[in-house]
């Protein structure tokens, strides 16, 4: 997809106005609405903006296209992490299964790319939530919404 594209949906997808979402970036809504559009290859958003534009509309989609056109992939850590249970390690070891399961399906046509990618997202997240927990030396402390 196109970074113009992806703008585009972040400016215009949102329950929240342009002009809204102008007044919370600090510009004019004629700005977001001619940087937007997929249509104008000559009209560029101000880097310096960008940050504000995810921030106002909680949207983090733009970062994430940049990160993955770069060869990176893009998860936000979490705040905070809620539970303590042995149980959890249970629950990561099933999400890796189902993952790998997930991966077999896809690899057989079994299953689409959007469900496979899907269920490696979970994995990843969840991997994440387990890094946090132990860079933050908290035992087995960490939530896995449900599988």
């Amino acid at each position: 997809m196109e970074l113009k594209k992806v703008l585009y949906r972040t400016v215009h997808g949102k329950r929240i106005s342009v002009e809204q979402i102008a007044d919370l970036v600090g510009c004019s809504a004629s700005l977001l609405y001619r940087t937007s559009n997929p249509n104008d290859i000559t009209a560029r958003f101000p880097l310096e903006k960008l940050l504000a534009l995810m921030f106002a509309v909680k949207d983090f989609s733009i970062l994430k296209h940049l990160a993955a056109r770069a060869g990176f992939i893009l998860y936000q850590l979490p705040g905070r992490v809620k539970y303590n249970k042995t149980q959890d390690l249970n629950k990561f070891q099933m999400l890796f299964s189902s993952t790998f399961q997930a991966i077999l399906d896809f690899k057989n046509n079994k299953i689409e790319k959007e469900e496979c990618l899907d269920k490696i997202d979970r994995l990843l997240t969840s991997t994440i939530e387990v890094r946090k927990s132990v860079e933050t030396s908290q035992q087995l402390s960490f939530d896995f919404k449900d599988l």
